[in-house]
């Protein structure tokens, strides 16, 4: 018997939280926001790793080192602090604008479409 992969599984469980309900019902309300936590943990799956993938090159560039991401974040973090890297540094806005993009895209996709941008699902 073949059974459903975690994806299979978690469009299911979303297009079964977004079956109406009576208006009024509380119980439509705790389904919409368990549809939407799933909406995210499939955008996440989907598109996390390439976006953390990104967002850590964009910054071994504007660090000029290599490092895991954790690491990376912590460097511009403490050079923000000490001066080192300040608001006008190239490429500090361009960084965190795609870094906030691509956040958006998988926790709210809706609001960069409410603002001109790409949804990507």
């Amino acid at each position: 018997m073949m059974y459903p992969d975690a994806d299979g599984l978690l469009a299911a469980l979303q297009e079964f939280l977004a079956t109406p309900l009576p208006p009024g019902d509380f119980e439509r309300f705790q389904r919409r926001v368990a549809g939407n936590v799933v909406a995210i943990l499939r955008r996440e799956w989907a598109q996390g790793a390439e976006a953390a993938d990104a967002e850590r090159t964009r910054l071994a560039v504007l660090l000029g080192r290599d490092g895991d991401l954790d690491t990376l974040n912590r460097d511009l973090v403490r050079r923000i602090r000490t001066g080192e890297i300040d608001w006008t540094s190239a490429g500090l806005l361009d960084h965190l604008d795609a870094t906030l993009a691509a956040e958006l895209a998988i926790n709210n996709p809706k609001w960069i479409a409410g603002k001109g941008g790409n949804t990507n699902g």
